[in-house]
């Protein structure tokens, strides 16, 4: 009985540990990426009409990722004119918004 007991609590703590290491590598994964090629990318296919605080020819961009998910940030940078055709509420207010300007799509972007 001791034995299987003991067998268990080293189990217990194998599994908590893996679990540990897996979220470890998680979190690890999450934060990988080129702050630098990212500034680059943004100045290159964003700055001329997006600030991060205030209108410029699109909306700023401050708290964005807050207030949209990933996935419909990832549509309306690759192609917010099929967004918008799609019936999207936020993608037609935002180009009636904005003087119904087409935003240029990004495929190519992921």
């Amino acid at each position: 009985m001791k034995s299987v007991a003991k067998h268990r609590t080293i189990l217990k703590y194998f599994v908590s540990f893996l679990t540990f290491i897996l979220l470890v590598n998680l979190q690890l994964s999450a934060q990988t990426g080129d702050p630098e090629k990212g500034k680059n990318l943004f100045n290159a296919n964003c700055a001329a009409c997006h600030r991060l605080d205030q209108k410029l020819v699109g909306p700023p961009l401050e708290g964005i990722t807050s207030q949209r998910s990933n996935q419909s940030l990832h549509r309306w940078i690759k192609d917010n004119n099929e967004l918008r055709d799609s019936g999207d509420a936020h993608a037609i207010a935002i180009y009636d918004e904005y003087n119904k300007l087409l935003m240029t799509p990004f495929p190519q972007l992921s």
